[in-house]
């Protein structure tokens, strides 16, 4: 059964394993707000074969370690505050790895370019909160720094309106949040994605690269710091 990591919020836990989906939660991160501190966007993220964990997340290293996957800690743990919230909060679409160079960590770094990743440095530290991946060259988000960047790497990019997505403590959340590529032309969204002022734009941009999409439980979308694919 495949599995995936997310925060510990049940609607989505209970979309994906309805789906047929092993969920594997983070554990709360102390040192961060309460809102963002089970964000799986904020304290892992898979490099290639290999997952990149924060310091917090000794039960998933643990569960990684115990059945022969490849993982690591960061040599940099996320703390309150940015940019030492972000070390981890990237994008990896394709060959490319969409971030923040300046606030990501080494381990990262590093492990991108043993991959072949073309780094793709924008101005947003945030940059998987702000990215659904749809596929190897496309993406959708609510950052014009980032869509620009996209273009400018040949990256497909649909630039989508900010406030559909809610967050506890902040005005809005962000459609990398409630978002996440499940497997190759499966994306799944934390709410009911047709509750997003531009839905219609994103059902046809889903459609043209063959990409179908499920929404994990209805009402409005939820940033929950997305999910990650292991």
């Amino acid at each position: 059964m495949k599995e995936v990591i997310t925060a510990d919020f049940s609607g989505v836990v209970n979309g994906l394993e309805k789906i047929g989906f092993t969920v594997l939660t983070v554990e709360k991160n102390p040192f961060i707000s309460n809102s963002l501190a089970t964000h799986s966007d904020m304290l892992a993220v898979k490099i290639g074969e290999r997952i990149v964990l924060d310091g917090s997340q000794q039960k998933l290293y643990e569960h990684f370690s115990s059945s022969g996957r490849s993982c690591i800690y960061s040599e940099k743990n996320v703390r309150s505050g940015y940019p030492e919230d972000v070390p981890l909060n990237c994008a990896v679409v394709g060959g490319h790895l969409i971030c923040r160079k300046s606030a990501v960590s080494k381990t990262v770094l590093t492990l991108a370019e043993n991959n072949g990743l073309k780094i793709v440095d924008v101005n947003q530290g945030y940059a998987k909160c702000s990215t659904c991946v749809v596929d190897e060259n496309s993406v959708i988000t609510d950052d014009i720094s980032i869509h620009k960047a996209c273009c400018a790497n040949k990256i497909e990019s649909l630039l989508v309106s900010k406030g559909s997505v809610g967050l506890a403590g902040y005005d809005y959340g962000f459609i990398g949040g409630c978002s996440g590529l499940l497997e190759k032309g499966l994306l799944a969204f934390c709410g009911d994605i047709g509750t997003h002022a531009d839905f219609a734009k994103i059902n046809d941009f889903l459609k043209q690269r063959g990409v179908e999409y499920v929404s994990l439980f209805s009402g409005e979308l939820i940033d929950v710091g997305g999910i990650i694919a292991v």
